[in-house]
């Protein structure tokens, strides 16, 4: 399972970057894989407690490795930077706290629905998420 799981948190991570657009939705600092000069992470912004808040994609927030460093774990920038996601994306810490403590067991699933999410956004077919 954990082979599984591995494979989801990569798939994860990369539906987030290419919902971005590959650059930082903190500065547009443009990420390496559209040849900028940042490596970007996909950062969680209310955690992985389970398998429905760790693979929901709003959940996930692209950033410089810096920006993720810097801002999002170190406690004395971590709430300016969330203020910025909740200006970006009203309601998000709202939405992630009702589906905090949904269960969805069924890692097999979640990784076919990465899968063909990473597909359509790769092919921007998707919009940038907005509530």
């Amino acid at each position: 399972m954990s082979k599984i799981k591995k494979e989801c948190d990569k798939l994860w991570a990369e539906c987030v970057k290419a919902k971005a657009r590959y650059k930082s939705e903190l500065s547009g600092r443009e990420g390496k894989q559209i040849g900028g000069e940042h490596v970007l992470n996909a950062h969680h912004l209310r955690g992985k407690s389970s398998y429905r808040l760790r693979y929901e994609l709003k959940n996930g927030y692209c950033c410089t490795k810096g920006e993720h460093k810097w801002g999002f774990h170190n406690e004395g920038r971590k709430q300016d930077y969330e203020n910025q996601v909740a200006k970006q994306r009203p309601g998000i810490f709202d939405f992630l706290a009702m589906i905090k403590n949904h269960k969805s067991d069924d890692i097999r699933m979640i990784k076919m629905y990465l899968e063909k999410q990473l597909i359509v956004l790769k092919r921007r077919e998707v919009k940038v998420w907005k509530q």
